[in-house]
C-alpha cells in the first residue's frame, strides 16, 4: 500500500501548484511500482483539501510569456493531469477524507446567472461526454469563462472570507 499525503496543512492542503505538482509526480511513480497494490490519499492536518487556493496558488511551470487567457488554460491543464493520473493508476485509490473537503467552483455557485447556466451545461456535457477528459475540458472552460469575464470569482472568495452571501453582478 502507498500512503500519499497532501502536505500543506497551513492552507488546509488547498489545490495550489506546489501541492498538485508533487502529487502528480508521486502518482507517476506509484503507477509503475508493482509492489503497491492500493493507494490511500489523505491530507495533513485538520483538512483533506480546501479546494482551490485563492491567496497563494503557486506558479505553473513553463508559462513564461503567456497571456492571461492562455495561462488560465495551462493552469487548468495541470490540474486536469492530476485527476487523470489518479484515474489511470493501476491500483485502486482510497480517499481517507479527514476534515474539510471543499471542491472548486465558488465562481459558479450562489446562483449567479452564468453560474447557473454553466452548471446546467456542465451536467449535460457530463452525460454526453465520451471521455472523462472531454468532460473535464468543458468544465474547465466554463470555470475560466466566468473567472475571466466576470468579477464573480473574486466576489465569491470575498464573501466566503467575510461569511456573507455573495452579491454577483456578472460584470467585470
Amino acid at each position: 500500500m502507498a500512503l500519499v499525503t497532501l502536505n500543506r496543512p497551513e492552507r488546509m492542503n488547498s489545490m495550489a501548484f506546489d501541492v498538485m505538482l508533487p502529487l502528480k509526480a508521486a502518482l507517476d511513480e506509484i503507477t509503475h511500482d508493482n509492489a503497491v497494490r492500493a493507494v490511500v490519499l489523505t491530507g495533513a492536518g485538520r483538512g483533506f483539501s480546501s479546494g482551490a487556493d485563492h491567496k497563494s496558488a503557486g506558479s505553473v511551470p513553463h508559462v513564461d510569456g503567456l497571456t492571461r487567457p492562455t495561462l488560465g488554460l495551462r493552469s487548468m491543464q495541470v490540474l486536469d493531469e492530476v485527476i487523470l493520473a489518479l484515474r489511470r493508476l493501476h491500483q485502486p485509490v482510497i480517499a481517507a477524507v479527514n476534515g474539510a473537503a471543499i471542491g472548486g467552483g465558488l465562481c459558479i455557485a450562489g446562483f449567479s446567472r452564468p453560474g447557473v447556466e454553466l452548471t446546467k451545461r456542465t451536467l449535460w456535457t457530463g452525460l454526453d461526454a465520451v471521455t472523462l477528459e472531454g468532460h473535464m475540458q468543458a468544465e474547465g472552460l466554463g470555470q475560466l469563462y466566468v473567472r475571466l469575464l466576470t468579477g464573480n470569482f473574486q466576489e465569491a472568495v470575498a464573501a466566503r472570507a467575510e461569511k456573507r452571501s455573495p452579491i454577483f453582478t456578472d460584470d467585470r
